[in-house]
């Protein structure tokens, strides 16, 4: 048996953040989780307005981070930056979990 190289620590610890994260998302308090509330954040921060259709948010009608692939289907990707963008309630609600538009747009 030979030493544990960097490279398979890196990857043990990749594997082991996923298992982490995908029990997280499994979680039925995953929205109220420090792990998702730090990550909206993040989000929100970046953008502060609906992506689909430019909605700044309103007390009837606020902002949310929205997974483009559901959770429900797509649990891995539950904290994967990459896989949420900014939509108003009502444009949330309506692509519900059954559609995975990304409407972010670029740059």
């Amino acid at each position: 048996m030979g030493q544990v190289s960097k490279r398979q620590v890196q990857a043990i610890l990749r594997r082991t953040a996923t298992a982490a994260e995908l029990r997280s998302s499994q979680d039925p308090n995953f929205l109220h989780s420090r792990e998702w509330l730090q990550m909206r954040y993040r989000v929100l921060k970046k953008c502060n307005w609906c992506q689909l259709c430019g909605h700044k948010g309103s007390p009837d009608n606020p902002i949310q981070v929205d997974h483009i692939k559901p959770r429900s289907t797509h649990r891995h990707l539950a904290l994967v930056e990459s896989n949420l963008q900014v939509l108003c309630r009502d444009c949330n609600l309506g692509k519900s979990d059954r559609d995975s538009t990304d409407w972010r747009r670029d740059g």
